[in-house]
């Protein structure tokens, strides 16, 4: 039987306890019929509830951090529960942190602390990582559809070919970097907010997996090598009014509170594809940009095999600076910042 941490029998979340009961019995029962492969019965099962908590903390947090509040509510309530099952990673996939498919959620149960988080922290930061991908699938299950849209250009095709990228999923990927960002960066905020410590700062860092050894910038736990390109990128996003002199905090976060609103994909496209002669080639720039930053998400993933390009690694240091020209070169090209 679940309880609820918090009370939600507000009518504004219709649904919630019941939902959150719910998820926790069938998520219960499917590891009643496979908790041979965790191996210990008893302590796993502890851990769905824990996980099942971490959506009341995720929402929670969501509130009183700013992120969500009665614009938005609804659609984010609805969307969390749409959460089909909690799964509890098996030992064949305990080099995943966790992974969401077809509104699944599959967590790692033998999470460590780390320097700044306890092991139930870092839960709940991997946790909020994987629930942020439910809620920006309003959106981010668009980025196919938009990216074969813009292929059918003939111009911008043309033009990411003569930098090889050979197919619109370069793009795609793009898109999806930023939600890997997006949901990292509000996961941190969640779990650090929860266990009332401050994040660290942004350091350079050198990781020889990523870039070639070249350094980054970064505070994340995980996807540290995606945040300073995203936050270039997000600098260049007018909607976001962001100044010249914004930290990375507050860029990223006004970044994944836009995010937070259904129509979001749709603004970034309107925002860097213009209708106008005079745009035609920051529209090539913009598109070329988002295709590097697809290149880099692929490189990434090829660390546990599930990329799509076999040379994306080998290219990751000259689209990285491709990457860099583009966006050094339109933010010199912008009149003003808001």
């Amino acid at each position: 039987m679940y309880k609820t941490f918090y009370d939600w029998t507000d009518s504004t979340y219709s649904g919630f306890a019941n939902f959150l009961k719910y998820l926790y019995e069938v998520s219960y029962n499917y590891y009643e019929k496979n908790w041979q492969k965790l191996g210990d019965k008893e302590k796993y099962s502890l851990k769905l509830k824990e996980f099942v908590q971490n959506i009341e903390h995720y929402l929670h947090f969501l509130i009183r951090l700013g992120y969500v509040n009665k614009d938005n509510l609804y659609d984010v309530l609805r969307k969390i529960m749409s959460i089909k099952l909690i799964r509890l990673l098996g030992n064949d996939e305990k080099f995943y942190v966790g992974y969401t498919e077809d509104n699944v959620v599959s967590l790692n149960p033998n999470m460590s602390s780390n320097a700044t988080l306890t092991k139930e922290e870092r839960e709940l930061l991997y946790s909020s990582h994987e629930f942020g991908h439910v809620v920006n699938s309003r959106w981010s299950n668009d980025a196919l559809a938009v990216s074969k849209n813009l292929w059918n250009s003939n111009e911008l095709r043309t033009q990411a070919q003569k930098y090889g990228f050979n197919s619109l999923k370069y793009f795609m990927h793009g898109i999806k970097l930023i939600d890997e960002v997006i949901t990292e960066d509000v996961a941190e905020n969640v779990a650090y907010a929860y266990a009332e410590k401050k994040r660290p700062c942004i350091k350079y860092v050198n990781n020889n997996l990523f870039f070639n050894g070249k350094s980054y910038l970064s505070n994340f736990d995980i996807y540290g090598d995606f945040q300073e390109i995203a936050v270039k990128f997000a600098q260049l996003l007018d909607f976001l009014k962001v100044t010249k002199n914004a930290s990375y905090e507050e860029v990223l976060y006004k970044l994944s509170k836009e995010s937070m609103h259904k129509d979001f994909l749709r603004r970034i496209v309107l925002d860097i594809f213009r209708e106008s002669a005079k745009n035609r080639d920051n529209n090539i720039d913009f598109y070329l940009m988002v295709c590097c930053l697809g290149l880099l998400k692929d490189a990434h993933y090829q660390l546990v095999n599930i990329n799509d390009f076999s040379d994306s690694k080998a290219r990751s240091s000259s689209t990285l600076q491709l990457f860099n020209d583009l966006s050094t070169a339109q933010l010199q090209k912008r009149k003003k910042l808001y």
